[in-house]
């Protein structure tokens, strides 16, 4: 039976089948990659975000200075003083400041937006057990910016920022309502 050839219809099946299993084969591929793709993103967004860790140790007591729009013009030339000012004690409120400022993101390098800030801002004396004091300044508008100079934004001072996460400033403005 040397030389003898298959009909058309077996070879057109053999290739049809082949095909098929082509088709089945990139489509199991592309699964596997998508499948791959969402599990590397729900992998990556539960992964650990950094944080700026701004107060080290365990404050027991908070002095808040809330400043409003900074003066301009003939104004300028006075003393800048706060609002308000408020002492906050309550070691769980206290906690619960120095966690937010220590959960904030870190600031962003490189070139960014902002929008407009007329300087008003909260400035934070943190008082720990052994006498030591730390004081950070938190960016009520703008690019909501949190150091340790007065106007971190514009100093280029900012450490973190809370344009992304607002639990520091809701926590600060809950302390003047």
């Amino acid at each position: 039976m040397a030389g003898e050839t298959l009909p058309a219809h077996v070879s057109w099946t053999q290739s049809r089948s082949r095909w098929k299993l082509a088709a089945w084969l990139a489509l199991a591929i592309l699964a596997l990659a998508a499948t791959a793709g969402i599990m590397g993103y729900v992998i990556g967004s539960m992964r650990y975000q950094p944080t700026a860790i701004l107060l080290p140790g365990t404050p027991d007591a908070v002095k808040v200075a809330r400043y409003g729009a900074k003066p301009f013009g003939p104004a300028a030339d006075t003393t800048w003083t706060p609002d308000a000012v408020v002492t906050v004690t309550d070691i769980k409120r206290v906690a619960l400041l120095a966690a937010d400022a220590n959960n904030l993101p870190p600031f962003p390098t490189g070139n960014y937006g902002c929008p407009n800030s007329d300087g008003s801002h909260y400035e934070l004396q943190f008082s720990f057990a052994n006498g030591d004091r730390r004081t950070l300044f938190a960016e009520r508008q703008g690019c909501e910016g949190v150091g340790f100079e007065d106007a971190p934004y514009e100093s280029g001072a900012s450490i973190a920022w809370s344009m992304t996460d607002h639990r520091l400033l809701n926590d600060l403005d809950a302390l003047f309502r």
